[in-house]
């Protein structure tokens, strides 16, 4: 993510904005020595973090990429599941799901935030697991899954997001 690199200059933090300034005089260099087949991919979901400067054209360009449609959010809550129970080596969510339907309550989720929640959903679920003294987790449901995102999506800034997607090591 490169708004942790070049964020906005200001005087609070000079680190920063030497940073910066040190990052625009590497990347005129690069493009004044014409150097052939390099390219420089830089992604961000906060773009109005960054520095004009450090992102000017012909520094980057601008790509947009939009949030998943109906067909994305459905195939990226199947590929997280089911890389979530490869990596566990347990069925971790109820095979009953249906991911389709779910999906038409999670347009306007990032593919940041689908993650997000299915991660809060299972860590819910270990937690639970624990206080109640089992040794296998308990699968998750569609009906705690819908309410999840339901959740996520009444969350529309980033600041009352921050709650959901809080955890104590981070």
């Amino acid at each position: 993510e490169v708004d942790t690199v070049l964020r906005k200059r200001d005087t609070e933090r000079p680190v920063q904005g030497e940073l910066v300034s040190v990052w625009n005089q590497y990347m005129d260099g690069a493009l004044s020595s014409k150097i052939d087949n390099v390219y420089v991919i830089a992604a961000t979901n906060k773009p109005e973090l960054l520095d004009e400067a450090a992102v000017r054209p012909p520094r980057f360009r601008r790509i947009d990429v939009p949030l998943p449609d109906l067909e994305g959010i459905t195939a990226i809550l199947n590929v997280r599941t089911q890389d979530m129970e490869k990596e566990s080596g347990k069925i971790l969510f109820n095979p009953e799901i249906d991911y389709n339907s779910l999906s038409e309550h999670a347009l306007g989720l990032s593919g940041a935030d689908l993650s997000d929640v299915l991660y809060l959903v299972r860590e819910a679920a270990f937690e639970e697991g624990i206080a109640s003294g089992s040794s296998e987790p308990r699968q998750t449901t569609y009906e705690e899954l819908l309410n999840a995102l339901q959740d996520r999506k009444q969350k529309p800034d980033e600041k009352s997001r921050r709650g959901i997607g809080f955890r104590p090591n981070e």
